[in-house]
Order: structure tokens, then C-alpha cells, then sequence
């Protein structure tokens, strides 16, 4: 597991953490927010299950892994996608991707068809706005990489 995250920080543009808000953080939250650290990655902080009052200790504490400014969401019932939509654009911002960028002109002749491919191009219509709303964007965003993370 810590090859695979190690290889996962280096080649992203920009690393989501996710820490389980109601359980607070863990020892392993704390190592590979470390990780994330001296890799001197760009990273987007989550904080899972932050739905009503229940995750309120843990968002709290999640700023403790000097990470910067904990995202609450709950993948469960949907909520803080917005806020995972907007902190995903500025972080990539921040390394010089323009999400907005038209992907068409910037796109070669080869179809790549491999996991890799798939997640690539499922950013690529997220980035192009072809799907409808920044809920929408991020949950097809979402789906496409839980489906590859799963698979490895």
C-alpha cells in the first residue's frame, strides 16, 4: 500500500486525501499526510462523513496535518461537492492546469482504452463542462477514479 500511494503522489497533479471525519485522525492519516509532505505535492484535503454535526470534531482536527484547509463532504449523501468541485479548480490552478481549458484542440488522433485512458478522458469531459453541473462533474470524476483505484 505505500508503493502504490507513493507512486499515486508522483504522478499526480494534484493529491486528494480523504480522512474519515467521524473517526478523527488516524496514525496512518498522520503517515501519509507526511508523505504527501515531503513529496512537495499539491493536495486537496477531504474530510469524509462531515454530514450535520458528526464529523465537526474531526474537521476540526484534520487541520492538524498541516494540509491546509480540510474540504467537509459526505460521499454518502452528496454534500460538499461544490466545495471539493472549486478546491479540485484551484488546485490545479495552482500547478498551472487550466481546467478550463478546450481539450479538443489539445487532444492527439490516438484512443488509448486502458484504465488509465478512461479516467483520462472522463477528466477531459469534466474539464470541457460537458457535463452539467459541478455536482455532476465531480461525481463522474469521482466514479471514474474509485472504478480505477479499485481495480489496482
Amino acid at each position: 500500500m505505500r508503493r502504490q500511494t507513493e507512486r499515486a503522489i508522483e504522478l499526480a497533479d494534484v493529491t486528494l486525501m480523504v480522512i474519515d471525519a467521524r473517526a478523527g485522525v488516524t496514525p496512518a492519516d498522520k503517515f501519509f499526510a507526511d508523505q504527501i509532505r515531503r513529496a512537495g505535492a499539491h493536495v486537496v484535503l477531504l474530510a469524509n462523513k462531515c454530514e450535520g454535526r458528526a464529523g465537526a470534531a474531526g474537521l476540526a482536527e484534520a487541520w492538524e496535518l498541516g494540509l491546509g484547509e480540510p474540504v467537509p463532504i459526505s460521499a454518502a449523501h452528496g454534500e460538499g461537492l461544490v466545495d471539493l468541485h472549486d478546491a479540485i479548480i484551484a488546485g490545479a490552478a495552482a500547478v498551472g492546469i487550466d481546467m478550463f481549458a478546450d481539450p479538443e484542440t489539445d487532444a492527439d488522433d490516438s484512443f488509448d482504452d486502458s484504465d488509465e485512458g478512461r479516467l483520462t478522458r472522463t477528466a477531459t469531459r469534466w474539464r470541457s463542462g460537458r457535463t452539467s453541473s459541478p455536482r455532476s462533474r465531480c461525481g463522474s470524476l469521482w466514479s471514474a477514479a474509485r472504478t480505477w483505484a479499485n481495480q489496482h
